[in-house]
């Protein structure tokens, strides 16, 4: 009796593609076992730091029309945001976006405001002064004369506060990876009781995937209707799968350099995030991926 020949390549390359036909995915990705460790956010955006973390990086150095340059090519990608560097302290930072107010861009410009230092308010305003679209206040452990605990938790507060009093977009920051976990969540809630938009998580990443999917599931719940975001160094090369596992467990937000350039071991690269979020998780992320030429 004819048998017929066991098509061997059929069985091995059973893969999908995503619907438009263009990139592999593997049918592992769709197991209903897998989708349903998923709470996957309905949107995500990005917020692009090819300009400020990467300029952290060695040897890297911008000039204006670099910045600008990147920005528009980011602009024309419809990346979602993008971080404009520490423009309450650092004049070359408030230089460029001041610069980016006058491009024709859709690009929503986000800017750090350190709020741990004296007269934070001040920097505050010279930052929504430029018009940027995004106040990010990072609060870095600063020590503070005649400060106790609930004194630096009152300080993050009002500077939120003090943000959202000209109706802008307010997000937040702590290196939380190097904190104690219970002060973490303090500084988040304090910054969740004064009103912000989004509370982020930075720092150096020395977590495991596990790890970080369970302090975003922290952040989750302290936030409410709050957005979270995660921002993921690349400390043992985990940055992309960290962020992915944020994503996972319902971050909305993340912060990417293209080809992870940044200072340290790098950030999660925008490359890899936002084609594992199209392909493997299918979410729109309204990216334009491919360009004709």
């Amino acid at each position: 009796m004819h048998m017929a020949e066991f098509k061997i390549k059929e069985a091995a390359h059973s893969v999908v593609y995503d619907q438009n036909g263009r990139f592999w995915n593997s049918r592992w990705n769709l197991h209903e076992e897998v989708l349903a460790q998923y709470n996957l956010p309905k949107t995500v955006t990005i917020t692009d730091s090819t300009i400020r973390e990467g300029g952290e990086a060695p040897h890297v150095v911008y000039s204006m029309e670099d910045k600008i340059r990147i920005t528009r090519m980011l602009d024309e990608m419809n990346v979602h945001e993008i971080d404009c560097g520490f423009a309450s302290v650092n004049q070359e930072d408030m230089d460029f976006l001041k610069a980016l107010d006058k491009e024709d861009v859709k690009i929503k410009k986000s800017a750090i405001a350190r709020v741990d230092l004296p007269n934070y308010q001040k920097g505050i305003d010279r930052i929504i002064e430029a018009h940027a679209d995004i106040v990010l206040c990072g609060f870095y452990p600063t020590p503070t004369p005649g400060y106790d605990w609930p004194d630096y938790c009152w300080q993050v507060k009002d500077a939120i506060i003090h943000c959202k009093k000209s109706g802008i977009f307010t997000a937040f920051w702590v290196p939380c990876t190097f904190w104690d976990e219970k002060y973490a969540l303090d500084i988040y809630r304090a910054a969740i009781d004064g009103g912000a938009d989004r509370i982020k998580s930075t720092g150096g990443n020395f977590l495991t995937v596990a790890a970080y999917k369970r302090m975003v599931r922290l952040l989750k719940e302290i936030a409410g209707d709050v957005e979270v975001g995660v921002h993921v160094h690349n400390n043992y090369g985990t940055a992309t799968a960290c962020a992915l596992a944020g994503i996972e467990v319902g971050a909305s937000n993340v912060e990417t350099s293209v080809n992870g350039l940044a200072d340290g071991a790098g950030l999660a690269a925008f490359e890899e995030v936002v084609m594992a979020l199209t392909v493997m998780y299918s979410l729109d992320l309204g990216i334009k991926i491919v360009k004709s030429i």
